[in-house]
């Protein structure tokens, strides 16, 4: 699977544990899963020029995530990625070191449950564009889902508490235009 999908998952996957320690093991968790579903199987004679373009989108996808993460939930974020892509540390050292990080039986159970097919790539947009929705429901949830609308969330579930909307939150909902704009 692209990493960037990986990026996606983990980075959902975090947001929604209780601490970064479970948001790690949950990253690891949603490796493995990831690679046992169908995804492309990247054509060696295009191996590197994906992987580079992937690695970028990635990073990128890194960046929005933490931006777009409530502020006390960066660190849940940031573990659950770190665990979804430290399995592919692999691709890695063998690329730019010649040999990979882990164990040879390790490396060997990686390659095993690779369900890779050829000319799946819309496989893989299908699980980046779901990822993606995904986080943007929880950023519109603000972190986590909690039973409640998000407009409850943030008015203090009816109990009397002012209406204080964080402005990052209405430029969810209200496109920006030239007027709106951050001087």
């Amino acid at each position: 699977m692209l990493i960037t999908n990986h990026v996606l998952v983990g980075a959902w996957l975090g947001a929604l544990s209780p601490s970064p320690r479970a948001a790690f093991a949950a990253g690891v968790a949603s490796h493995v899963a990831c690679d046992l579903a169908p995804h492309w199987n990247v054509p060696c004679e295009h191996f590197l020029r994906v992987a580079r373009i992937d690695g970028i989108a990635g990073l990128g996808m890194i960046g929005a995530a933490l931006a777009a993460a409530p502020t006390g939930a960066r660190s849940r974020v940031l573990a659950g990625i770190t665990g979804a892509c430290v399995p592919d540390l692999d691709k890695l050292g063998n690329h730019f070191l010649g040999r990979s990080p882990y164990p040879a039986w390790l490396d060997g159970v990686h390659a095993r449950i690779q369900n890779e097919i050829p000319g799946a790539f819309g496989l893989e947009v299908g699980y980046a564009v779901a990822s993606a929705a995904l986080l943007g429901w929880l950023r519109a949830v603000g972190g986590r889902p909690t039973g409640r609308s998000a407009a409850q969330t943030r008015i203090g579930a009816g109990h009397g508490h002012k209406a204080a909307v964080p402005r990052r939150a209405v430029l969810l909902v209200v496109p920006r235009s030239r007027s709106f704009r951050r001087r």
